[in-house]
């Protein structure tokens, strides 16, 4: 635990963190070493990374999710796929150039993400408008999907925190 905290960060004392469960969550996330290229240590790192993977996967509506009648064709997966935030910048703006990369600074040093031209080609999905959507979920994963919700909103719906350890500062005095 203590090679990803700073040593020097204000705050900081072994006395008062002898376990990482006594480490406030912000002011831990906050007191940690970056991870490299990043702007943030590994906790918070997790916590992001989860929270992107929640709403994709939680989000029915995501287009890429299989499951819906309302989801998109392989065809039409494909399309969209194709379209890079260059490419969409350039029709939507009416720009002739554009770097690779556009969350990259164009710099001298770095000239691997130069400005390219970015050809107009209209990008439609009307040729798939036409297609009839499929379901691709066989009946015995969208059964196992059912059978796996209910049990977890019987689990939720049971749920009770388990009892807080008390917290024991330095000189005696305790925390619930």
């Amino acid at each position: 635990m203590y090679t990803y905290i700073y040593p020097s960060y204000p705050g900081y004392s072994p006395s008062f963190s002898r376990h990482p469960e006594d480490v406030d969550l912000f002011t831990g996330g906050l007191s940690e070493r970056t991870l490299p290229g990043s702007a943030i240590g590994p906790t918070f790192s997790c916590i992001i990374a989860r929270q992107f993977h929640n709403l994709k996967v939680g989000d029915r509506f995501w287009y890429e999710n299989p499951l819906l009648m309302t989801g998109f064709t392989e065809g039409q997966l494909a399309q969209i796929k194709r379209v890079t935030l260059a490419k969409l910048l350039c029709d939507n703006y009416n720009l002739q150039f554009m770097q690779r990369d556009v969350f990259r600074f164009v710099s001298p040093r770095d000239p691997s993400n130069g400005h390219i031209n970015i050809p107009r080609s209209p990008t439609t999905l009307e040729k798939y408008t036409r297609e009839e959507v499929q379901i691709v979920a066989q009946e015995s994963k969208i059964q196992r999907n059912v059978s796996h919700n209910r049990v977890r909103l019987h689990y939720l719906g049971n749920y009770e925190p388990p009892n807080r350890r008390r917290t024991r500062w330095p000189g005696g005095a305790s925390v619930l």
